[in-house]
């Protein structure tokens, strides 16, 4: 999946922080790690193109992503308005990337083993 191609599915279609006029350096955690997936094929892009629903009204893998993709983000630096008690949002909600990866896992499409060692 090119960067283009993977911008309009992951960030454009899950993320409330993405700013398509900014043209990011870097790309969040959760970005990089679904490239890799789909590059080591433990998800075929066509399977994220499934996922239609993209609100979570729940976190069932929030320890494991807090760990795994969170603590490793680059735009943790800067704040993460999900996680930090200062966003003041009216709903704080995590990034395309986490919403994606849970997403992915709730609906078996991955495993945790496929993100553990990343």
């Amino acid at each position: 999946m090119n960067k283009d191609k993977a911008i309009n599915i992951i960030c454009k279609s899950f993320c409330k922080f993405y700013k398509p006029e900014r043209d990011e350096a870097l790309a969040c955690r959760g970005f990089d790690l679904v490239l890799n997936l789909v590059g080591e094929k433990k998800i075929n892009e066509a399977r994220i193109s499934e996922i239609t629903d993209f609100t979570l009204s729940d976190y069932p893998f929030d320890e494991f992503l807090k760990e795994r993709l969170c603590k490793k983000c680059d735009f943790v630096i800067d704040g993460c308005g999900f996680r930090d008690d200062s966003y003041h949002g009216k709903k704080k909600v995590p990034c395309g990337g986490y919403i994606l990866l849970t997403m992915l896992l709730s609906k078996g499409i991955i495993r945790i083993e496929d993100i553990t060692n990343k």
